[in-house]
């Protein structure tokens, strides 16, 4: 509405930021008056000049008390845009509410009154500007419920607002002069003047009727109140400056509390003494809160703190409010490497016209639309957070908007934001382009063609003389398939509905409305569906419908007479009915429809009819641009010639050369110290059409300035285009100091990629671009090859053609941030014989590791140089494997039984690109590897038991036992179970001389298992008196079954030699004999007990 729009010009923008909550204070709740109550917020009067944003101050309560703002009553509308206050810092950061109010520039004032005041248009303020002076002096009030850390909340509290001129002083201060132009307020009124233009000095515009006499008083002026500025240190900054006397807000701006109780007038306000947050003390990039840019300018702050020493935690940049950026911003961010500066950056000229042109196209909309617009799209906030030591934070919102060429806002209708000498109301109600300086009305556009038969199902075009808005309609086109291409043309499809074979619709543009009525009729005729094709493009179809080719249905004419017939030698027909169509440019939509008749093998005769439509203008076909350009202060540096983005239908090919057949010229636009090669026959030796050069010499020239130099191509065709090239100017060459190179040697197999590396180790610096450049000097002889860099490191893809691959000599263009660039070489080779992974056995030997160690072995069997390794699966085990040795490193659990094994694949991958996958065995290193138990040969005569000990020392718990294969046929044996003795007894079947090997397991602790045999004979008989046999025999002992699952037993170990016990348990059981008596003899006729045995041997005093 225009009339809120011009009372409430006062206060378009307000933002809140959030409060430091610390924990002391969170936990610190009593159990007395609520918050709201007792301490209460009060704001002073906040008052703001034109173009300026201010932060309001409390008149009373503390801001560490408050938790959020939970309700706003009232949003302030200016133009139609709504703004609300919000916290300055995320959700889960230290917040701290205070208001923060951007009052409207001058120029938008001006405007207003222009149309509210001196237009003549109905209005409240028609012919009245005292009106108009006396609402811009209002006190606004903003209130909003305050939620305090305590719970409480605090209703409707208020932030009065005021709005005062350039002086300082209020609007309706007759003396006062509001716009600084030196005509006080009421001399500008009273002519009929604008008192918020400077421009006019006091002068009207145009002869006025007799105005009011000015009658209201004259309020007293009132100066704005600053945050203070950054003291040296923070004790010194608790002072604060005193208030001026302020308006006291009415009894209906008073804040109430929420209490289901009336608030106690003999309750006092709580105050606590706490020492101030260093974000109360200090305001970071004091002032520095609107960044006006122009197009392509940039934007440097000051250092957060001036030349004040302020300790701070971290200063970072968080994005644009509500993760909103504008699409004129290049760049928003905090620059640490020079003093925490914030950098913000404008695009050019060109996106604002961009943006114009997708967002209203072809048309002529309300200049007020086209301000709204303007406002919603481009003007942004980018915020800067800082973190201080005290765990405090705050934060500073820098409101970003954009000025023409002259240094104006849009919204001021008389400003000529393109600078092209046209106001920006006069371009936008024209037609033209008010963001582009070369920009022509629109021509209503116009159709050659107005009618077309077409085949059912058959695609055609209607090609208007302009492109067609992308708001046009086709009225009666209901049905059918009628759309519009984003060519800007009409694509219509013809029915296959026998009966509404024929159908019409008007076209409807936005702006000029009807513009032609266009006519489509199906042809069900036995011809062939007419071809479209766009001059410039190549196309394949087939023209024969799909039961004649399943008929079996050919073209039988030969190529003399179809080049007899006309056919050109872009067009290639084949005998199943596939037609390949490449018309040049030249051929154009002018010629009409193409016929070329062919025979058929049926005896018929059928025409081809070929629609050649005109081409895409060049400068549409192709966007160029230039990369970037560095150049040092005092030198000349040329950039690249200009690469082009190719647009085809749906299909968009990034960095594509110009055709020569386009014939582009170039052209500087404007005065600047460039110079560009004009065309091919101006080009010198090294020099392509194009290239700009450039010389940083201008005494106005700084470090960090960016260079803009608009180049102007000229197509062949007619068409046109600006292309922008921008030099950064560097301090007073990188290049030279790196001595770039890649691997060597390299062979691919074809159709195979591989990764080339950089073989030199330094970092390069920031900034530097590694490109591939297909139309470089070095790279014209790619021959099928396919390189790709990443622009970072340098490192190369590269993939040789499946068929007739030759080695391949190449350059890499390594660009530096300082403008100087080199070209570095590499060569990669073709590989015709067998692949690697054929020609190289890799293989790790089994590896035995101590369990819960980590342990590194290297491979066995050699591979080619720049071969790569990578662990395919790891069998659960932490593993690696190195890169480029393909040692592997491994730790094996601790707690895995002894002689686990794991078996790790890994993947190796050859400098030809060929791979396969090797197996590496790890095994957990047993007792049993390193104990050696050992037993004597036994000796005995038939029908008699022998024993012999182990005779080494052996680990705790361990055991043995009998392998349950043993089964010598007149053989009892038996081992202590925990001392290992063995005993054997042949019955007198086993003949003498008879020898048996006893296979003894030994089971360790870790579950680990060693076998070892051991050697018994049978004596010859001695001619003595036989002894009585045994009643009984010594039974054998089982082997124990590992109770852990996993390791794979060892391979029984050899047999251990040793000297016979036989002598020794004959000395035992006679002393058994003398102490104990006959009846233990007993004992000879049984397995002896071998824990007893030792023990005996011990008391007797006998030693091994």
């Amino acid at each position: 509405m225009v009339v809120a729009a011009a009372a409430l010009i006062v206060t378009p923008l307000v933002q809140v930021a959030g409060p430091t909550e610390l924990q002391v204070q969170a936990n610190a709740q009593a159990q007395g008056p609520a918050l709201a109550e007792t301490n209460p917020i009060k704001y002073k009067l906040l008052e703001v000049r034109p173009g300026k944003l201010g932060r309001s101050e409390l008149e009373s309560g503390d801001l560490a008390t408050i938790s959020r703002v939970e309700k706003l009553y009232k949003k302030i509308d200016f133009s139609g845009v709504a703004w609300r206050p919000s916290p300055t810092s995320g959700a889960d950061a230290p917040r701290r509410y205070q208001v923060s109010v951007w009052a409207p520039e001058t120029g938008v004032i001006a405007g207003v009154y222009d149309r509210e005041v001196l237009s003549g248009k109905d209005s409240i303020y028609k012919w009245n500007p005292q009106k108009f002076l006396d609402d811009q002096s209002k006190i606004n009030e903003l209130d909003f419920d305050i939620k305090f850390t305590d719970g409480s909340v605090q209703e409707r509290a208020v932030l009065p607002l005021r709005l005062l001129g350039l002086d300082g002083r209020l609007a309706n201060d007759l003396d006062g002069d509001f716009d600084g132009d030196g005509v006080s307020n009421g001399e500008e009124a009273k002519k009929g003047a604008n008192p918020f233009d400077a421009r006019d000095r006091g002068v009207a515009k145009n002869p006025l009727p007799k105005l009011p006499e000015t009658t209201t008083p004259t309020p007293t002026s009132t100066t704005m109140s600053a945050k203070p500025q950054p003291k040296p240190s923070p004790s010194s900054s608790t002072s604060q400056p005193q208030p001026q006397p302020q308006p006291q807000p009415s009894s209906a701006q008073q804040t109430k509390p929420s209490s289901a109780k009336p608030t106690s007038t003999s309750v006092k306000p709580t105050t606590t003494t706490r020492k101030p947050y260093m974000a109360e003390q200090y305001d970071p990039y004091p002032g520095e809160l609107l960044v006006r840019l122009k197009p392509g300018q940039e934007f440097r702050s000051g250092t957060p703190f001036g030349n004040a020493e302020v300790k701070v935690r971290s200063i970072r940049y968080k994005g644009e409010q509500n993760g909103r950026k504008s699409p004129a911003l290049d760049h928003a961010l905090v620059d640490a490497s020079d003093g925490n500066r914030f950098v913000v950056k404008a695009k050019g000229l060109e996106a604002f016209a961009e943006a114009y042109e997708q967002e209203f196209g072809n048309s002529k909309p309300e200049f007020e639309r086209v301000s709204k617009w303007f406002m919603n799209t481009f003007i942004t906030h980018a915020r800067v957070e800082v973190d201080y030591p005290d765990n405090s934070s705050d934060a500073k919102d820098f409101l970003i908007g954009f000025v023409g060429e002259d240094e104006r806002v849009f919204s001021i209708p008389a400003a000529d934001f393109d600078g092209d000498g046209v106001s920006n109301e006069d371009e936008v109600s024209l037609g033209t382009n008010p963001f582009s300086p070369d920009s022509t009305p629109h021509e209503k556009p116009k159709f050659a063609i107005t009618s077309k038969s077409v085949k059912p199902g058959e695609v055609y075009e209607f090609v208007p003389s302009a492109k067609l808005d992308p708001n046009t309609k086709f009225l009666g086109a209901e049905g059918y398939q009628v759309s519009l291409t984003p060519d800007g043309n009409v694509r219509v499809v013809g029915s296959s509905d026998k009966w509404n074979h024929k159908f019409s619709f008007k076209v409807w543009d936005p702006l000029y409305e009807e513009l032609a009525t266009l006519h489509v009729e199906s042809d069900f005729s036995e011809d062939w569906t007419p071809i479209n094709v766009k001059a410039g493009t190549t196309l394949e179809t087939n023209v024969m419908r799909p039961d004649e080719i399943a008929s079996g249905m050919e073209i039988v004419s030969t190529k003399d007479e179809l080049k007899a017939g006309g056919v050109p030698d872009w067009v290639s027909i084949g005998r199943d009915g596939e037609v390949f169509l490449k018309p040049p440019r030249s051929e154009g939509g002018s010629k009409g429809e193409r016929r070329y008749w062919v025979r058929l093998s049926t005896g018929e005769q059928r025409v081809i009819k070929v629609n050649v439509l005109d081409p895409t203008p060049y400068a549409e076909e192709y966007k160029l641009q230039y990369p970037d350009v560095f150049v040092r202060l005092g030198e000349e540096t040329r950039s690249h010639a200009p690469l082009a983005t190719l647009t085809q239908g749906a299909e968009v090919f990034f960095n594509q050369p110009i055709p020569e057949e386009a014939q582009v010229s170039y052209s500087i636009e404007g005065e600047t110290d460039a110079s560009v090669v004009e065309r091919e026959g101006t080009a010198e030796d090294g020099e392509q059409p194009g290239m700009v050069t450039f010389k940083a010499t201008g005494d106005d020239l700084e470090a960090g300035d960016v260079v803009q130099v608009m180049v102007k191509a000229s197509f062949s065709d007619g068409s046109t285009q600006h292309v922008p090239v921008y030099f950064n100017i560097l301090p007073r060459q990188i290049a030279g100091s790196y001595n770039h190179a890649y691997e060597t040697g390299r062979e691919v197999l074809p159709g195979t990629p591989i990764v080339l590396h950089r073989t030199d180790v330094r970092n390069v610096p920031e900034g530097t671009d590694f490109v591939f450049f297909e139309d470089a000097e070095g790279n014209k002889n790619l021959n099928g090859w396919k390189v790709s860099v990443n622009r970072d490191t340098g490192n190369l893809v590269v993939r040789a053609p499946e068929n007739g691959a030759r080695p391949l000599d190449a350059v890499v263009t390594v660009s530096y941030p300082d403008g100087s660039s080199t070209d570095v070489p590499f060569h990669v080779g073709v590989k015709h014989s067998k692949p690697d992974a054929e020609a190289f056995t890799p293989r790790y030997a089994p590896e035995t590791l101590t369990g819960g160690t980590r342990t590194s072995y290297e491979m066995l069997t050699p591979v080619p140089e720049n071969t790569t390794f990578s662990i395919e699966e790891n069998a659960g085990l932490d593993v690696s494997v190195d890169t480029k040795t393909g040692r592997i490193t491994a730790v094996l659990p601790k707690d895995a039984p002894g002689g686990a094994k794991y078996n790790v694949r890994v993947r190796v991958k050859y400098p030809d690109g060929s791979e396969e996958f090797i197996d590496a065995e790890l095994r957990k290193k047993a007792i049993a590897d390193e104990e050696r138990p050992r037993w004597s040969d036994i000796y005995v005569n038939a029908g008699d038991l022998a024993s012999t000990p182990q005779g080494q020392r052996v680990p705790p718990e361990t055991t043995f036992g009998i392998d349950a294969s043993f089964a010598a046929k007149g053989w009892q044996v038996h081992v202590d179970k925990y001392s290992g003795r063995l005993q054997v007894l042949p019955d007198a079947s086993v003949k003498p001389k008879s020898k048996v090997e006893v296979p003894v397991v030994v089971t360790y602790q870790d579950g680990s298992q060693r076998t070892v045999k051991v050697s018994a004979y049978v004596r010859e008989p001695r001619q003595t008196a036989a002894p009585t046999p045994s009643t009984e025999a010594p039974t054998s002992t089982p082997t124990p079954t590992p109770s852990t699952p996993a390791p794979t037993p060892e391979p029984d170990p050899a047999p251990e030699t040793g000297s016979s016990a036989a002598g020794w348990i004959t000395v035992i059981l006679g002393a058994l004999g003398f102490l104990v008596g006959a009846g233990l003899l007993a004992l000879q006729e049984v397995p002896v007990v071998q824990s007893n045995l030792r023990h005996l041997m011990r008391d007797l005093g006998l030693r091994r």
